[in-house]
């Protein structure tokens, strides 16, 4: 095929997902067909039936070319070639440097085909990509080229139609790979204007690949005459697939869904991963730390379980007053309260926890003082302090018989008594205590210090 002002213009044939309609007698045909593809060198009003008669069952039909531009002629070509009742296929002519182009492209080609869906019956041949413009050469990287094919193969072949690759032995040979394209099952549409044969009895091969052609140009047209190159295919059927999709495996969060289609006049079938993964829908998970055991944040997939992202929280292990014990000095006395992780790290009073003082804190007593833990934390400790009435002092020890007698300076503020310990050991072992319920006495006698059940204070005793 050739372009005036351009290169060779390269389609991709694909099957249009009809309804199942029974194919033209023509599909079953085993002889070689002969055929056509045009564009707008070909000039305007295609005379189909006349290409007919003369021998001209299909055609290939310029749709495209580049990122977005639509052949001028080609409504006109489908519109003329579906009235004439001629079995046809489509082509995008190439010029992607890069894959990003070639899906540009695809993108274009498959807004297209999606105008078409439905409305013709003999779109049944595949859409081709042509290769062949020497700016792709001069632009791209040449051991690259044949990833523009694919790319471009696979995202028609994802949107339900059969995908055709044409070139020229050049390229086949030097840039696409032959191999490789056949064996990812893309038909193939071989240029070769000067063969030593023109024995089309059976397929030709494209050079000494091994690879056969399944459409081969074998002469070149006169554009300026309105003249179309001149293909032949051999097996009409194996081209004209008309191929219903249906879904086999759901996408996952990481793996693609699986579409399997099968053509609905012959069985034929291959699939395609063409349902992008969905992707993890992540949500972020606590499970807050205690005094005992460290906590995690962490982001876990609500569709999959998938867990990333994983963060300790040192557990809050160190929780402490500044001080236990306190003398009354008739004001307010509450410690201050110390919260660190295992790791050493201070936690934020407001933020990781809040502390709750008793009222009071000001007179004797006992107090309890808790801290309870918020945000990424959970739990509480209580811890206790006391404020202990002032102290007095022993002021004189008087022996008596069996005995002694001890007398203290009073001290009656905050207090409602006093307590004496006594041992006869030096080291203080074993030591006795007298408990004086009334703070107004001031002296106690004890006759007998080597009994358990001593009683201070025995024998009635006046208070000194």
């Amino acid at each position: 095929m050739k372009q005036k002002c351009k290169s060779l213009f390269c389609a991709l044939l694909c099957l249009v997902l009809m309804c199942a309609t029974v194919l033209p007698v023509w599909a079953a045909t085993t002889a070689p067909a002969f055929g056509t593809d045009v564009s707008q060198h070909n000039g305007k009003g295609v005379d189909y039936p006349a290409w007919k008669k003369a021998g001209k069952t299909f055609t290939m039909i310029r749709m495209s070319y580049g990122n977005d531009h639509l052949d001028p002629q080609f409504w006109n070509n489908v519109n003329a070639a579906e009235a004439a009742g001629v079995p046809f296929g489509v082509y995008h002519y190439s010029y992607a440097f890069n894959t990003k182009e070639a899906t540009i492209e695809a993108n274009y080609v498959k807004s297209v085909l999606a105008q078409m869906k439905g409305k013709y019956k003999y779109f049944v041949l595949p859409v081709a990509y042509d290769l062949e413009d020497q700016l792709i050469l001069d632009n791209s990287n040449k051991k690259t080229i044949i990833q523009h094919a694919i790319t471009f193969c696979d995202a028609i072949r994802a949107a339900g139609y059969t995908p055709m690759v044409y070139a020229n032995l050049n390229w086949f040979a030097n840039y696409l790979n032959v191999q490789t394209l056949h064996s990812k099952g893309y038909k193939l549409w071989y240029a070769n204007w000067q063969p030593k044969t023109t024995d089309f009895s059976a397929p030709v091969q494209i050079g000494k690949t091994g690879v056969y052609a399944d459409i081969w140009q074998y002469a070149e047209g006169d554009m300026d005459a309105g003249v179309p190159d001149y293909n032949v295919l051999w097996n009409f059927e194996a081209l004209a697939h008309v191929y219903s999709g249906k879904v086999i495996a759901q996408p996952t969060c990481t793996a693609y869904g699986k579409t399997k289609y099968t053509c609905t006049q012959c069985g034929d079938s291959y699939t395609v991963a063409n349902i992008k993964p969905k992707g993890h829908s992540y949500k972020s998970q606590l499970t807050k730390a205690t005094t005992a055991k460290d906590g995690q944040i962490y982001k876990k997939c609500s569709v999959c379980g998938a867990v990333t992202g994983k963060t300790v929280i040192a557990k809050a292990s160190n929780i402490k007053l500044s001080k236990t014990a306190y003398t009354y000095n008739g004001k307010v006395q509450r410690p201050g309260v110390t919260v660190k992780n295992s790791k050493g790290k201070a936690l934020k009073n407001g933020t990781d926890y809040k502390i709750s003082y008793p009222k009071g804190m000001k007179n004797v007593g006992k107090y309890t003082v808790k801290v309870t833990l918020k945000g990424n934390y959970s739990g509480s400790k209580s811890m206790t302090y006391n404020i202990n009435p002032k102290g007095t002092g022993v002021s004189k020890v008087k022996a008596a018989k069996k005995g002694f007698k001890v007398t203290w300076k009073k001290q009656r503020t905050q207090t409602t008594g006093y307590q004496v310990q006594y041992s006869t050991s030096s080291k203080f072992k074993k030591a006795k205590t007298v408990t004086i319920s009334k703070n107004k006495t001031t002296s106690a006698y004890s006759p007998c210090i080597y009994s358990s059940n001593n009683a201070v204070g025995g024998h009635n005793r006046k208070n000194a």
